[in-house]
């Protein structure tokens, strides 16, 4: 299923991940230098539900509110993304939030960096991944797990997000891996999946699809390039239900194929931030910061023109052309096949 990946050799490897466990603890003690609030870390909820879990608890009744951990909404991670908090539940939520943000850096940057792609660096220094360590986020992590198939299991701890960046480099690997999370997920608590879904009703208000918001139609278009990894991205990407914030776009950071884009990219990703400031929605701001559901709609006049759409001229400039899995191209030239033969008995019959 894979599409193809630049694999160094092992020398290189232990470098790399040397210097990747190096990034990983300066990021986590910065973090932990400047830690925010608990409740305003968006990993403390997964450390609270993982404490409930190890607890013999529930996590879905133990986190929202009114509940022992009173977040504004439901616990809405499946317990795959509980259980990657479980080793973590020893060191209490503040160096939990730190040790975690660390590692979803120190993944990324080996991932960019095994990739073979140089200027993808540069989205150590885009406003998204900054402000996703900076708040101990999830997306650093998934995308370093896109591009490290051996750690794939992870995208779904966050399928939504997680779908767009399997999507984008699928692998038998990484589907193995996740099937084997998620029935250790059922083995732990047969019961999680219930649990979940009711969590999720009534979530939707605060996860929009950015496809269905103002220029935001224009995204459906990365379907001519259906063939590109990077249009896959950008397609489920603008399509599935998330948190329309700035750390959540980091998976676009992998559309720019040029050191040129790269930098486009980054800028814009810092105009956003500042168009944040301007509106008061950063977390950063101290005494500006808006409620979830005040941001989103701010968010979105924000982040689809001034990333998605340049994200999307970037995918039109280049050919339909890429590699997709096996499999795949094996079905498509089956339908090509019977839709050919289907066209040459019309012909006949006409």
């Amino acid at each position: 299923m894979s599409c193809g990946e630049h694999i160094p050799d092992r020398r290189l490897v232990t470098r790399l991940s040397l210097l990747a466990i190096g990034f990983g603890l300066v990021c986590a003690w910065a973090v932990y230098r400047h830690a925010m609030p608990v409740a305003q870390d968006d990993f403390s909820i997964i450390w609270y539900g993982a404490h409930a879990l190890v607890s013999g608890g529930n996590p879905y009744a133990a986190v929202g509110p009114g509940r022992a951990f009173p977040w504004g909404y439901p616990l809405l991670y499946p317990l795959p993304g509980i259980l990657v908090g479980v080793p973590l539940v020893p060191f209490g939520p503040r160096i939990a939030a730190a040790i975690f943000a660390g590692l979803g850096a120190a993944l990324l940057w080996f991932g960019v960096v095994r990739s073979g792609k140089p200027y993808l660096l540069l989205v150590l220094a885009s406003a998204p991944f900054i402000y996703a360590v900076g708040i101990s986020q999830w997306s650093p992590l998934l995308v370093g797990a896109a591009l490290v198939p051996a750690f794939g299991f992870l995208l779904v701890a966050k399928p939504t997000i997680g779908a767009a960046l399997f999507l984008y480099r699928p692998s038998w690997r990484a589907a193995i891996g996740a099937v084997f999370f998620i029935v250790l997920a059922f083995v732990i608590d047969p019961g999680w999946l219930g649990a979940w879904r009711e969590a999720l009703r009534g979530s939707g208000a605060h996860m929009p699809s950015p496809i269905a918001h103002g220029a935001g139609p224009l995204l459906a278009l990365a379907v001519l390039r259906w063939r590109r990894p990077e249009a896959r991205l950008l397609l489920v990407m603008a399509c599935i239900p998330q948190t329309p914030i700035l750390y959540e776009t980091l998976p676009l950071a992998l559309i720019p194929a040029s050191l040129t884009e790269m930098v486009i990219f980054v800028a814009l990703s810092w105009a956003a931030y500042a168009w944040w400031y301007v509106a008061g929605i950063s977390v950063h701001v101290g005494g500006m910061h808006l409620p979830l559901a005040a941001q989103i709609p701010i968010s979105l006049r924000i982040i689809v023109p001034l990333l998605y759409l340049p994200c999307l001229v970037m995918v039109l400039h280049r050919s339909n052309e890429g590699a997709l899995p096996a499999w795949m191209e094996m079905r498509l030239a089956r339908w090509r096949g019977r839709f050919g033969q289907h066209r040459a008995t019309r012909s006949t019959t006409a």
